[in-house]
């Protein structure tokens, strides 16, 4: 099996052993989104397919052309569903988005895996009319970056003050920045830190998708955005 046969897989896997879990993160962003929305980094259409269902247009933006015709084939009967395929750290691709008319973009668990981030981000205001808005999420604390991380091919793992110094240098302004998803982190840490996992357990991953509900319930009321092992940041072009 190639690398990117293991890559499109892996995808697979996490859209059907976490729907739970999708849905939870795209509620935390659903209400700052536009109309047009461009998926940056849509992969098999986990988030395309929940923005549809919103009710809103896609723009679907993934480099990897395997996974673009997969996800072609997940979303064939859908309206609203225009496709991309490039990199966002390409310049070519601010043209073609903007001629998708996109007003809104979601870049959840992308960015990490973009070598020059920096580019992207500039990329992704281009890309943006004026007080378009962007949902970012990007793993947060270096000292999480583990076997897992270089496995699925993360660059890095994100400190606060790094995220909102890389989103205000591209000319993105922050109106909200939190943490998201304090539960993951133990099984994290035992996955990549003590047994030195390349892939996430998909037993353990199932088990935490059937706790999400439960979560829920607790982490907005009691952490409240100060702990977790991914930072949300919701964006405005000025």
């Amino acid at each position: 099996m190639s690398k990117n046969d293991v890559l499109l897989t892996g995808l697979e896997d996490l859209e059907s052993d976490l729907p739970a879990f999708s849905a939870w993160l795209f509620s935390h962003v659903e209400g700052y989104l536009g109309q047009t929305v461009l998926d940056a980094g849509a992969g098999v259409g986990t988030y395309s397919r929940l923005i549809l269902e919103s009710g809103r247009q896609t723009v679907a933006l993934e480099p990897d052309q395997g996974i673009c015709a997969a996800l072609a084939r997940r979303l064939r009967n859908s309206d609203g569903f225009p496709q991309i395929a490039g990199d966002l750290a390409y310049p070519t691709i601010v043209v073609r988005a903007q001629e998708a008319g996109v007003d809104s973009a979601i870049c959840l668990n992308v960015l990490e895996h973009i070598r020059d981030d920096r580019r992207a981000l500039r990329h992704l205001q281009a890309i943006l009319p004026a007080s378009g808005t962007l949902a970012l999420l990007v793993p947060a604390h270096p000292v999480l970056f583990n076997s897992i991380d270089q496995a699925v091919g993360h660059f890095r793992r994100y400190r606060k003050d790094e995220l909102v110094a890389k989103i205000e240098e591209a000319g993105l302004a922050i109106e909200r920045l939190f943490y998201f998803n304090f539960f993951a982190i133990p099984g994290w840490i035992l996955s990549g830190h003590v047994l030195r996992r390349r892939v996430a357990s998909r037993t353990g991953t199932r088990l935490f998708d059937g706790l999400v509900p439960l979560f829920k319930m607790i982490e907005k009321p009691v952490l409240r955005g100060r702990m977790g092992i991914s930072l949300v940041a919701l964006c405005r072009r000025p």
